[in-house]
């Protein structure tokens, strides 16, 4: 599977399903670790669903690996620790940026060949329900081994680079293009006409007022994106690279893009917000059509969810399909298929969670 941004999701899910099952044959300590009582109990009292959700919905890697001496031998974990080798492997840029945010302590790489357990990470994110949003990436998200501030990053003529073939194969429109990638409209429109074919590009609507003010979900995923955009700025990853390694990472989410309103473009929204803050660097703005914006320009409801006004998180309604990587073991990939079958027919997720539990696709 080509994709990296839909494999976080998928390793992520069939991890947290494969740790369910040990705990609930009571034999957790073989491949997982750190695993306090409480966390046990919160994690079994949350509607498997709503895990499914969340998991969807956080490009994140939600388990760290730590060092041991032995090899996990038994079978029903086995594949499951030899994904994350497959996945460590990777000379992907995101996914090495994603292997890096250890909380509270900075990364230190593991050899391929080394013999690791699995501890949970972000287990706030990772379990949560209709919390204070603020909250839950104030204690987690945010706490990532580098001091975090919310002053905004430093912007430096050395720091910009340009990934202009990413830029190009985005949908955003021209006028951001050329902004972002110190061009012309008219250059980018050229370059679309004769590199990338049969792909819409998005209209420059400016920030979507009245899509943000009317949908609490637009509203939430742009939060979710801005505070994303920080999280990757913070690893170290240059303010450009961030932009596009959120908006790429989140569309391919299997909770975000399918709840959004048809006509909401959260690349777009993301631009101007961040623009607004002098978050990212542009060239030649006015003159490519850009338009002029402040925070005043984006709806007093989507500030709540930045000020800890107490917004909560909206209700996820739909999910889409997770990806079935190759590389996986067929256990995995039929309860992959199972478990996409279930969302598709709008199912309950536990059912497949327990077939899985039960050894039914092994």
């Amino acid at each position: 599977m080509k994709n990296y941004y839909s494999l976080i999701y998928c390793l992520n899910l069939i991890t947290l399903t494969n740790m369910i099952r040990e705990i609930r044959n009571k034999a957790e300590h073989q491949a997982y670790c750190d695993l306090d009582k409480s966390f046990i109990k919160d994690l079994l009292r949350t509607n498997f669903n709503d895990l499914v959700r969340n998991v969807g919905l956080n490009p994140l890697i939600f388990f760290k690996r730590k060092p041991i001496s032995r090899a996990i031998e038994t079978p029903s974990t086995r594949h499951v620790i030899t994904s994350w080798k497959i996945i460590d492997a990777s000379s992907h840029d995101y996914i090495q940026t994603l292997l890096t945010a250890t909380p509270n302590k900075k990364h230190q790489a593991l050899p391929l060949c080394s013999n690791f357990q699995l501890a949970v990470q972000f287990p706030r994110l990772l379990i949560a329900g209709n919390n204070d949003l603020s909250q839950i990436f104030a204690h987690s998200l945010l706490h990532v081994g580098l001091h975090y501030s919310d002053a905004p990053p430093t912007l430096s003529q050395n720091s910009f680079t340009v990934p202009m073939q990413r830029l190009l194969q985005s949908d955003l429109s021209h006028n951001i293009v050329a902004t972002l990638s110190g061009s012309t409209t008219s250059q980018i429109n050229k370059l679309r006409q004769n590199f990338v074919l049969n792909h819409q590009f998005q209209r420059n609507t400016g920030v979507q007022y009245r899509e943000l003010e009317r949908n609490s979900f637009n509203r939430f995923a742009l939060y979710l994106a801005a505070q994303y955009f920080k999280f990757f700025v913070e690893l170290g990853v240059t303010p450009l690279t961030a932009f596009l390694d959120t908006i790429e990472a989140l569309n391919h989410a299997p909770s975000l893009s399918i709840n959004l309103s048809e006509n909401f473009h959260l690349a777009t929204n993301l631009f101007y917000w961040l623009k607004a803050q002098n978050l990212i660097e542009t060239t030649n703005y006015a003159d490519n059509g850009c338009k002029e914006v402040d925070l005043t320009d984006f709806p007093d409801n989507l500030h709540s969810f930045f000020n800890g006004k107490g917004e909560r998180l909206p209700r996820i309604k739909h999910i889409s399909s997770f990806a079935i990587p190759s590389f996986l073991d067929l256990e995995h990939q039929r309860f992959l298929k199972a478990l996409n079958v279930a969302i598709e027919n709008n199912d309950d997720l536990k059912v497949p969670l327990n077939q899985y539990c039960e050894g039914a696709f092994r």
